[in-house]
């Protein structure tokens, strides 16, 4: 097996970010955004205001910086988070818009099991209220995510993950 079967970024079965729903699409382009400018948030934050504005969707930029925050940073997860350019969705991001997505149902239980799927405990319980409002406006604004049916299913990521939240400090790029 050589290396490149191995890497999980680079698996031509990647869904496609031009397949994903509006919502979904919005979702990775913030999460990209804002994980390439951390630590320093300040250089992104116009062009995020900007998008989250002209989306009509600015009050979900708060929502999305603390979900951000937890999940990225503090779970790790950012290591699995592709930069923008890249043209199809990571393991990992699926497994964010999957935690997304259970938030439109407007079920905080729903999205914080999800989100215990692949982080800690503690902190599925502090990013699912954000994860809920933030797909909620997104959702208010006629952005849609999948149905519930509809969702890829992510099977294999969650220890992958796990690991990955050691390596905080990583990107895909």
């Amino acid at each position: 097996m050589d290396e490149m079967s191995t890497v999980p970024w680079q698996h031509q079965n990647l869904r496609r970010v031009t397949s994903a729903t509006r919502a979904e699409q919005f979702a990775i382009w913030s999460l990209r955004l804002w994980w390439r400018a951390f630590p320093e948030l300040q250089c992104a934050w116009p062009e995020l205001l900007h998008g989250f504005r002209v989306c009509h969707v600015p009050t979900a930029v708060e929502s999305c910086h603390r979900f951000c925050s937890t999940v990225l940073v503090i779970a790790g997860c950012g290591s699995g988070v592709a930069c923008l350019h890249f043209p199809r969705i990571a393991a990992t991001e699926e497994q964010l818009l999957t935690t997304l997505a259970a938030g439109a149902s407007g079920d905080q239980q729903r999205v914080e099991r999800v989100l215990r799927t692949f982080v800690p405990a503690n902190v599925a319980v502090v990013a699912a209220p954000h994860a809920l409002q933030y797909s909620q406006i997104l959702a208010s604004a006629g952005m849609e995510w999948p149905q519930p049916g509809r969702i890829p299913a992510v099977t294999g990521v969650a220890s992958d993950m796990v690991a990955n939240a050691q390596r905080a400090e990583l990107r895909l790029h």
